[in-house]
């Protein structure tokens, strides 16, 4: 069930990018990111920017993804073992 879930995120992230919903889509990218990890989303934003036709010009999506991703699988592991103080 976990992985029919991924898929259907999957599916819905270039969903609400083309539909202009920005708000669920950014939601959608930061949990997925975090929950799952950023470089799936590489190959997505490739697929934005060519279906856009930005590869003419600069494919912004797709920088913005590998150093989104970067960003991600640095923060990744401080929140994975960050633990609040006792109060």
């Amino acid at each position: 069930m976990k992985t029919l879930g991924v898929v259907i995120v999957y599916f819905l992230i270039p969903l609400f990018f083309l539909k202009g919903w920005l708000w669920p889509f950014s939601f959608t990218v930061i949990w997925f990111s975090l929950r799952f990890g950023a470089l799936p989303l590489i190959p997505l934003a490739v697929f934005l920017d060519g279906f856009f036709g930005h590869f003419y010009s600069l494919p912004i999506l797709s920088i913005i993804a590998v150093i989104g991703a970067f960003a991600v699988e640095s923060i990744r592991p401080l929140l994975s073992n960050f633990r609040f103080p006792k109060l």
